[in-house]
């Protein structure tokens, strides 16, 4: 104040958690030595990307925890709001449609396919695209759709790979 000037202390409330991406509110104030109160500031703060740590709550990276993370859009680990994938295409094109993490830089999800199981996967000829409705899809997520040509008498076989 006129007074006292700049030693007041600060009181910030609300929690922002870095590690979760998302929107945090903090509200900060002060007052003087007689108890005189400023005027309260709340300010937004976002949280921009995702970690997996962040998300999973510190657990162990492997295969089947990654698998939760980088494709369904569950809102973590232990959450059953993970939307499963879905396998569609006619006599021409395979397609397989799923939510996957966007905002995680260190993720890279690509489709892969195979006409032979024995003779490994590519993601050579396969498309990937957003689907045409993004309704009920997680903030940090797409809903994709993933797809490859085949011929009207080939075998085709296409998944999804995320690799961190």
């Amino acid at each position: 104040d006129g007074v006292e000037g700049a030693g007041a202390d600060i009181i910030g409330t609300g929690t922002v958690n870095t590690a979760v991406a998302g929107t945090y509110t903090v509200t900060y104030n002060a007052s003087d030595a007689a108890g005189n109160a400023a005027t309260a500031v709340t300010r937004t703060v976002v949280v921009a990307g995702s970690s997996f740590a962040g998300w999973s709550g510190g657990a162990t990276l492997n295969a089947e925890n990654l698998a939760k993370y980088a494709i369904g859009g569950a809102s973590s680990l232990t959450a059953t709001d993970g939307q499963a994938s879905v396998v569609g295409g006619d006599a021409t094109t395979l397609t397989l449609t799923a939510i996957v993490r966007t905002d995680d830089t260190s993720l890279t999800i690509t489709g892969e396919a195979t006409g032979d199981l024995s003779t490994g996967w590519s993601s050579a000829g396969v498309n990937v695209g957003n689907a045409s409705s993004q309704v009920g899809v997680p903030q940090g997520c797409a809903r994709k759709v993933f797809s490859v040509a085949r011929g009207t008498d080939e075998r085709k076989f296409l998944r999804i790979k995320a690799v961190k």
